[in-house]
């Protein structure tokens, strides 16, 4: 499906354009694309990969980037005090393996790495230096469990289907660690 949208509020504009399928060449493979073109800058994401399906998937991956450039404004008392232009990139790889499928619960877990960059740069606004670049890598564990109870429902993400709803209790847990070995400044958790 591909969608275009306009979106206004007191601090953007925003033209998004965007691409998503659930099933790529026919296999249980989605990529989600999209673009934004801000009035302060402009966001990018894709997703692609084999997501938990149902409560019956035994395997799952994903790729995820995201990238984003926007101007930031120190505002006091409405009044404009700095800016600078915070460029950020977030670029994720990981799998999930079901390691219970029961009648009434999901549990999973997940291994995956991440990495999380900042960067700032002056604009012709600028008051004071912007903050300092900050780069965050690392490996991290994911536990989930889920309990499986559902209601139908019609017309919620397509017209005229009746759907499956999940409205049971989802419980997700994400820890991480990189050190200087991961080329960090200093250890994180």
């Amino acid at each position: 499906q591909f969608s275009i949208g306009y979106e206004a509020d007191p601090e953007r504009k925003s033209i998004n354009y965007g691409f998503a399928s659930p099933r790529i060449f026919g296999k249980e493979i989605s990529l989600d694309i999209n673009y934004a073109d801000t009035s302060d800058g402009e966001n990018s994401h894709l997703y692609f990969g084999r997501p938990f399906y149902s409560s019956e998937s035994k395997w799952a991956f994903g790729l995820v980037n995201v990238l984003t450039n926007q101007v930031e404004a120190i505002d006091q008392n409405e009044v404009t005090k700095n800016e600078y232009l915070h460029k950020s990139e977030l670029h994720e790889v990981y799998g999930g393996f079901a390691v219970h499928v029961g009648e009434e619960d999901v549990s999973r877990i997940y291994l995956g790495s991440t990495v999380d960059r900042h960067q700032f740069f002056v604009t012709d606004f600028v008051q004071s230096a912007p903050p300092e670049m900050r780069e965050l890598k690392y490996l991290w564990f994911g536990v989930e469990w889920i309990k499986n109870n559902f209601s139908v429902y019609r017309n919620i993400n397509q017209i005229q289907r009746v759907e499956d709803i999940r409205v049971g209790p989802r419980l997700k847990f994400r820890f991480g660690y990189g050190d200087s070995n991961f080329e960090n400044d200093e250890s994180v958790s």
